[in-house]
Parts: C-alpha cells; structure tokens; sequence
C-alpha cells in the first residue's frame, strides 16, 4: 500500500479548518505552502 504524503494530525488538522468556514482555495494555499516548506527542509538537513 502506498505511504500517505499527509500525516494523521496534518489530515485532521485540513479537516477540522475546512468545517470552520475557511474557503478550500485559503486550505490548499496554506497547506501547499507548508508541505513545500517540509520538502525544502528535508533535501537541506539530508
């Protein structure tokens, strides 16, 4: 089975802002940005 790119807290996390009222475009920007910065981080520090 394929390894999830999302951890369990970071899907729950989009889950529980996405049921506060913030719009899905706002959602994917944050998150996009968040999973671009691990990415970053990660080819850094290995």
């Amino acid at each position: 089975m394929k390894k999830s790119r999302f951890t369990e807290s970071l899907n729950i996390g989009i889950l529980k802002e996405a049921e506060s009222g913030l719009p899905i475009t706002e959602l994917y920007r944050q998150f996009l940005l968040v999973m671009t910065l691990l990415h970053c981080i990660s080819i850094i520090f290995s």
